[in-house]
């Protein structure tokens, strides 16, 4: 059945292989006349040797290589819940969702039918970098080239000329492209002398695929120096992902070389293609025993929540993992606003799934439930030092001597080492079937790290220096030493611990307020130190009323002018919403609203009206232009804004709306005859303004 399916191919194969028979026998034959010397006729000889070995590698070597990239097409996402024994591999074919790709030179998207146009085969000196934070999908879309390729599938323009695909997962251990070759051709490299088989190799349209730029290691960075020295000679069209702040280490590198970067920035699945994707999910996952409205139900919250979580929802990875605890715990979906909730809720899923399976484990289902939980949480505790540990080397595999490790912990308290490391840890089969274990992605690394926390500040039934633990000094203890000036490595960690450390009130969790500020203190060391960079991070906070005030005012984000516009509306929503009303001195707060998405303009509303502030201008520039249509909701909440304090205002207009009585500036958008004509009538109340209808 395998043969029949790429019997095209080998029809294609063989014909370009007669016609070089044929123009070899022509030569012979010119030999045998006398019309070429000795010299020629090695050559001809060489050549006809050569084409005996492509034809050897297509015809025997082929075949193993696309079975052995059949394990690359598929993913599995489960092992955190289901465990090390039953992991379902699902077809990436079945989940994947378009995504949005946007060239270098600014927002211009890039259709995934066109990406091999950035990589062109005949210009040596080119290659393609796909940036994308972790849980973004860069893995996700790489699979899916590998599977449009084995079944040849034509959704990627000029994927199906290459005869030959190679896939490299930087985290492995191969160090030359000799040996990338011997993983993926099996035997028939035996019948290549020496590196015959490089050059056979790539005699063909080749294209190589480096997944995880910033996970190279001693060997995959020996790899990785020698495809830019054979691409600079050879057709090898190479295609490499990272994470966006390796990106300057990864031109560094390649320019020394001489080589061009073409650069394409993956960001997630768009949000008219998220619900898409949580169906296709929902489906793989065995949904034909839940309720039927269950699914409808989750995409109801998806939509309500779409504002406040919409770069949450923006990563595949989690809106998985949405999708996963709404089928296993659908109550606890709803309370979550931030990236580190929706972490906490999937780790106490996680955890409760390990401990129902050691519950029934032969060795543990004798310990009272009391010392079972205890015992678990300690070795928890010390998986999440060595989350720290490898945060702070910037690994994702875990090393075997770590696994060693762990599993000793787990024997001397008498759990299966194996039960917790299925519950928290990816193993990974490499290319050379060996297996490592790591973490699914670098956010569930830094929150398992950050978990260390709040766990060393609480739990005193079995660490005893909790009462006089604080965050620097838990830190200065995974550290080994004094923390370093620039904490910049630790920043997102540090964001999740914050969260950790106010989802914990009101329960055995609870800590400090004077443990909250000092950790807000140690995120300002990483680097979020002003304005623009605490409202780029307040929106993935969880943050009490004191926390919200410390920042408000150590940043002075209600000062004398403050603007509200399209990239800081969820931070200050998140501030005002946490922030026990009103605001202080909120007599001298002058706030500007310009939003050109309107998605957040119904609680932005409520949260101003709850703290009594009123703004003095309003740009609603989508309503202006019509580019998009307010709701009714959004209505109402224009008509609340336009307060007297209102000065100017900008957008669509609407008859039930009342002109300021101090406004000085109206450009306003009628949508009908009806419409003007009350606008007019409403402006013969008023004094002279300066106003601009559309």
């Amino acid at each position: 059945m395998f043969r029949e399916a790429i019997q095209p191919l080998y029809s294609k194969i063989e014909r370009g292989m007669d016609r070089v028979f044929d123009n070899i026998q022509q030569k012979i034959e010119e030999i045998g006349k006398g019309g070429i010397g000795a010299e020629v006729f090695d050559e001809y000889q060489r050549e006809i040797d050569f084409t005996k070995k492509k034809k050897l590698l297509e015809e025997e070597g082929f075949p193993c290589l696309k079975y052995r990239l059949e394990k690359f097409k598929s993913i599995n996402p489960l092992n955190l819940i289901t465990g090390t024994s039953s992991n379902p591999n699902i077809p990436v074919e079945k989940i994947y969702t378009e995504m949005k790709l946007e060239g270098e030179s600014g927002p211009c998207s890039v259709p995934i039918e066109d990406l091999l146009n950035h990589v062109p085969l005949d210009d040596h000196s080119r290659l393609l970098l796909i940036k994308g934070m972790a849980g973004m999908g860069k893995t996700t879309l790489v699979k899916k080239i590998i599977s449009d390729w084995l079944s040849m599938k034509d959704d990627i323009k000029g994927l199906n000329d290459f005869a030959i695909l190679l896939y490299v997962e930087c985290r492995d251990s191969i160090e030359s492209f000799k040996d990338l070759l011997v993983a993926y051709f099996g035997d028939v490299h035996q019948k290549f002398q020496y590196n015959e088989i490089i050059d056979v190799c790539l005699a063909h349209k080749c294209l190589l695929i480096i997944d995880g730029y910033d996970e190279l290691n001693d060997k995959s960075a020996k790899l990785f120096l020698e495809v830019l020295t054979l691409k600079k000679s050879r057709k090898i069209s190479v295609i490499v992902t990272t994470r966006p702040e390796f990106q300057v280490r990864f031109n560094n590198q390649v320019k020394s070389d001489y080589t061009t970067v073409s650069t394409i920035s993956l960001e997630g699945i768009p949000k008219e293609k998220r619900e898409e994707f949580v169906c296709k999910y929902y489906a793989v996952l065995g949904s034909d025993n839940s309720p039927l409205q269950s699914l409808d139900e989750l995409l109801k919250y998806l939509r309500k929540k779409m504002h406040t979580m919409h770069e949450v929802w923006g990563l595949p990875l989690n809106l998985a993992f949405v999708t996963v605890l709404w089928m296993n715990k659908p109550e606890v979906i709803r309370n979550i606003t931030t990236e580190a909730e929706l972490y906490w809720q999937f780790y106490l899923l996680s955890r409760s799934k390990l401990e129902e399976r050691l519950a029934k484990n032969p060795n543990t289902a004798h310990l009272p439930p009391s010392e079972l939980d205890s015992k678990t949480e300690r070795c928890i505790l010390k998986l999440c030092h060595e989350s720290f540990k490898a945060l702070q080397k910037d690994e994702i595999s875990i090393p075997k001597s770590t696994i060693k490790y762990l599993s000793a912990f787990c024997h001397s308290l008498g759990l299966p080492a194996e039960e917790l490391t299925g519950a928290f840890l990816k193993r990974v089969t490499t290319s050379q079937g060996s297996f490592q274990y790591s973490f699914p992605h670098k956010e569930i690394k830094e929150f398992m790290a950050a978990l260390s926390f709040p766990m060393k500040l609480t739990n005193q039934c079995w660490d005893q220096s909790v009462n006089t633990a604080t965050p620097t000094k838990i830190f200065e203890m995974l550290l080994g030493g004094s923390l370093p000036e620039n904490l910049h490595k630790y920043q997102n960690m540090l964001i999740q611990m914050i969260s950790l450390l106010h989802m914990g009130d009101g329960d055995e969790m609870k800590v400090s307020e004077d443990a909250k500020i000092e950790a807000l203190e140690l995120l300002v060391r990483s680097g979020v130190n002003d304005k623009d960079s605490v409202l780029r991070v307040l929106k993935n906070i969880k943050c009490d009323h004191s926390s919200s005030r410390w920042i408000a005012q150590r940043f002075k984000l209600f000062d004398e002018y403050t603007e509200i516009r399209d990239h800081t509306i969820d931070a200050y929503i998140a501030l005002l919403r946490t922030t026990d009303a009103p605001l202080p001195n909120r007599e001298e707060i002058d706030i500007k609203i310009d939003l050109k998405d309107t998605d957040g303009l119904v609680e932005l509303q409520r949260q101003l009206c709850r703290h009594l502030i009123n703004p003095s201008s309003i740009e609603l520039y989508n309503h202006y232009k019509g580019d998009s249509e307010p709701t009714v909701e959004e209505r109402e909440s224009i008509k609340n804004l336009l307060t007297n304090d209102c000065k100017e205002y900008r957008g669509i207009w609407d008859p039930t709306f009342q002109i300021p009585t101090n406004i000085s500036n109206l450009q306003v958008r009628l949508l009908d005859q009806p419409s003007l004509d009350v606008f007019c009538q409403s402006l013969e109340k008023t004094k002279e303004i300066n106003f601009l209808c559309k």
